[in-house]
């Protein structure tokens, strides 16, 4: 169809075309088929051609006529064929596109001839060929990317459904979208993994484990970008990190028990600093193997306790009075023990019996520290509360300069504010203690919580009104030598006026 690439004019703007077209050719023909058959018959004459062959030879040159031109007119009519068909086929073919596209049909305009509408078709197909190849492209990259995405995270994609053969550019913008989202999921579960691929690969040090399995292997060792970060090897990975912390949070905590036993056994031995810190230098952290190390250390010191029982139970003796002291002990509970404190029988049942008092007491401690850590502090400010009510009642304070005084009374108010609220915070946490323990109450020297606290205010309040009845008393005293000393005094004076009147 080399025709399209011709310029080509209109003739609907010529009414007489046809005429005009066929008077020129039939004039042209006949003009010069006249001259040229004047010149045949001529060389006819000269050649002397009878009647009969030259008749023959007129009526070849008819049908030769006929025939040029009726060739001339089937070509040309193929020639129309073949526009036609070629009008008729782009316009399917551009409606078509025009329909997956989601725009009205093609309208023909009415004042082109059909050689420029074909022109026009043409133009418009590959215009619209464009825009289809160019989101056909745009759909099969992101297609590509999302397969990816979806390889990566390990799901199915989700469908892509078209209306038409051609996306729409809000289809477009759809799956755009559902790709932005699978790149944030997948960056989310990539910062995930690394996070728990670090943790997971310094665990396994910490425990000195070895995989078990091709995930955890590949988890240690392979390449990090071909893993799949699918819902459930991220599952996998979570599950995987608690069962390691759980195993490190154990291996650690024997650590502190190991440690701790160690400490005591070396307190007891009176081993030297310098060793201590060469051991636990060598032995740091809490893995398996260090654990191990820790057993056999113990199990060393042990062997030397036994030697020494006697040592060691003078020694945990006095400490046991000073946790007695330090968890608020009443005298029942250090008279339950007493027996063997003055057990002079010394033997390991002995040594082991203390070392489960004093095991128990220090764990009663530990427990409730913060019950405790409270107790002492609300200890001090009773006790300062007291120092205070007892200077009150020193005549000397008077005598202080510089706003001794008012500081003092300052200080009288906070410990009355903040002693009630200590108080409360105690009483509630002895409530907890007491929820956890199956009602039983938390004591005091043998004396219930909140027993305890009234009794020390009961006290507090009844001193003072001791204090205040003896000062009443004190005065009365004072009153009455006052007046006794007045008496004397006129009596004396009485006297002497007396004696006087008699010597005049």
């Amino acid at each position: 169809m080399d025709w399209l690439e011709d310029d080509i004019e209109s003739t609907m703007d010529e009414p007489d075309f046809v005429e005009n077209v066929a008077d020129a050719v039939a004039k042209h023909v006949s003009e010069e088929a006249y001259d040229k058959l004047k010149m045949v018959a001529q060389m006819w004459m000269q050649m002397g051609i009878g009647k009969t062959r030259r008749e023959q030879r007129i009526a070849e040159v008819f049908e030769l006529l006929t025939t040029v031109i009726g060739n001339i007119y089937e070509g040309e009519k193929k020639h129309l064929e073949e526009v036609i068909e070629y009008r008729d086929k782009k316009l399917k073919e551009i409606n078509e596109f025009l329909s997956d596209l989601s725009l009205n049909p093609y309208v023909i305009p009415d004042d082109v001839s059909l050689m420029q509408l074909a022109k026009l078709m043409h133009i418009k197909y590959e215009e619209l060929k464009a825009i289809r190849d160019e989101r056909m492209n745009m759909m099969t990259e992101l297609k590509s990317t999302r397969a990816k995405l979806c390889l990566a995270l390990g799901i199915q994609p989700k469908s892509f459904t078209m209306a038409t053969n051609i996306p729409s550019e809000d289809e477009l913008i759809q799956l755009q979208s559902y790709i932005s989202d699978l790149a944030k999921e997948k960056s989310k579960r990539s910062a995930k993994y690394q996070t728990l691929r670090k943790m997971i690969q310094s665990l396994f040090t910490e425990t000195e484990r070895e995989p078990y399995d091709d995930f955890e292997k590949e988890l240690l060792f392979g390449d990090v970008n071909q893993f799949i970060l699918s819902d459930e090897n991220i599952r996998r990975l979570q599950a995987l990190h608690a069962e390691l912390e759980a195993e490190y949070s154990r291996n650690n905590e024997q650590r502190k028990t190991f440690e701790s036993r160690l400490v005591n056994l070396w307190n007891r031995l009176e081993v030297t600093q310098t060793e201590r810190d060469l051991f636990l230098a060598e032995n740091c952290g809490c893995k398996p193997s260090v654990l191990k190390s820790l057993a056999v250390e113990i199990d060393k010191y042990e062997e030397l306790k036994r030697q020494n029982i006697g040592i060691f139970i003078g020694k945990i003796r006095p400490e046991l009075d000073e946790w007695y002291e330090k968890c608020c002990c009443s005298d029942d509970d250090r008279e339950s023990f007493k027996p063997f404190l003055e057990d002079d029988d010394f033997s390991e049942e002995l040594l082991e019996v203390h070392e489960k008092e004093l095991e128990k007491w220090q764990q009663f401690y530990t427990e409730n520290e913060s019950v405790f850590t409270k107790l002492n502090r609300w200890k001090e400010l009773w006790l300062k509360l007291h120092e205070l009510e007892s200077k009150m009642s020193d005549p000397s304070r008077f005598n202080n300069r510089g706003g001794a005084l008012l500081m003092e009374e300052k200080e009288r108010k906070q410990l009355h504010k903040g002693l009630p609220k200590l108080q409360k915070d105690l009483q509630a946490l002895g409530k907890e203690w007491s929820d956890r323990n199956g009602g039983k109450k938390f004591k005091v020297y043998g004396i219930e919580l909140d027993k305890y606290f009234d009794d020390c205010w009961n006290d507090y309040q009844q001193a003072k009104e001791n204090e205040k009845m003896q000062r009443q008393r004190q005065k009365q005293i004072d009153l009455q030598a006052n007046a006794r000393k007045e008496s004397t005094r006129r009596w004396w004076w009485w006297r002497w006026i007396s004696i006087e009147e008699n010597t005049s």
